[in-house]
């Protein structure tokens, strides 16, 4: 079995990147092979595969190089570990589409609502939030904001982060939902192109209180089986600007195409392949369900809303991410 490697490579003049076609090693006869490459912080970053586990031989076959004064493993895994650096603006959906979202898992819509349609879904998150805070008040065993727990329409993700569902009925949620810019890709993602019936989706406001804690590297879902097949999608839209201080998601370009790489959400930090969701109010983050991410902490003094739409295939439930008992009833 092929295991997966990142390495990091010292070599004086990172111009002349593709060091493995150099004749002085023939890295195929090594049983080495290379998969892709970026200069990351003064070192050529490659990631590769060996048919064993022999990373004496791996860091040899390269440290054999005249050119390379250095070798040095970054990353193991049992998959394929993507290291390509993005940015937000390679990843507007608006002009790339279904094939870059296959690729990353993830992409972006600017302005993908107007403002009376945020206006209206600030009024509907601003009273929602607070009826659920109200009625938290008579459930005196619950340490509100550092205590886990779940009800069915909301749940704690983590110290002064909250997922509360909106109600589907609600006009204003339906026209977002049913008529955003990122509709169409989503359609030909969940293969549900006809556009007579409505998209299935389930419709949250997520937001971190001052003081939320960074969270750890996860999946809201497993990978899609096939990866080009998702059986749910989410879209985040932030209804303030994010900041460094308000905090904003982090992704994982790339991650939701295998279960190898849970557990491995450090090494995208490591291997500069993190992209900051840090978008405006308004603008749109479309991510698949299985791609690595986490939620920065707030460190300002105000509250960050962000609606959250998760289309998904007919018959999907979200089964761990909310309780049975009902706040509302």
């Amino acid at each position: 079995m092929a295991i997966y490697y990142v390495l990091g490579i010292t070599v004086p003049d990172l111009a002349d990147q593709e060091i493995w076609k150099l004749p002085s090693l023939d890295l195929n006869n090594a049983g080495i092979q290379v998969h892709s490459q970026k200069g990351h912080d003064g070192v050529l970053l490659l990631e590769c595969s060996i048919e064993n586990n022999n990373e004496t031989h791996l860091l040899g076959a390269f440290q054999s190089i005249p050119v390379v004064s250095d070798a040095e493993i970054y990353v193991s895994a049992p998959c394929r570990i993507p290291i390509k650096k993005w940015d937000l603006a390679s990843l507007d959906l608006g002009a790339a589409g279904q094939q870059l979202f296959a690729e990353t898992g993830l992409g972006i819509y600017l302005r993908g609502v107007s403002n009376e349609q945020l206006v209206a879904l600030e009024d509907i998150c601003n009273s929602r939030i607070a009826d659920a805070h109200s009625r938290l008040q008579s459930y005196h065993d619950i340490d509100v904001g550092s205590q886990q727990f779940a009800f069915r329409e909301l749940g704690s993700r983590g110290k002064q982060r909250f997922d509360l569902i909106l109600p589907e009925n609600n006009p204003a949620i339906g026209q977002v939902v049913q008529s955003g810019p990122w509709v169409p890709l989503i359609r030909q993602v969940l293969n549900l192109t006809d556009t007579a019936t409505p998209l299935p989706c389930l419709v949250s406001v997520v937001y971190s209180l001052p003081g939320a804690d960074t969270q750890s590297w996860h999946a809201d879902g497993p990978p899609s089986r096939p990866p080009s097949r998702p059986y749910a999608v989410c879209v985040f839209l932030p209804l303030i600007d994010l900041t460094c201080e308000t905090g904003f998601t982090q992704f994982w370009p790339g991650s939701h195409t295998d279960a190898g790489l849970l557990g491995f959400g450090p090494a995208a930090e490591v291997c500069g392949a993190t992209v900051d969701g840090m978008v405006s109010k308004g603008d749109a983050v479309i991510y698949d369900y299985g791609l690595l991410h986490r939620g920065m902490g707030n460190t300002s003094n105000m509250r960050r809303p962000v609606v959250q739409m998760v289309y998904h295939v007919p018959g999907w439930q979200d089964r761990k991410n909310y309780g049975r008992e009902s706040l509302f009833a």
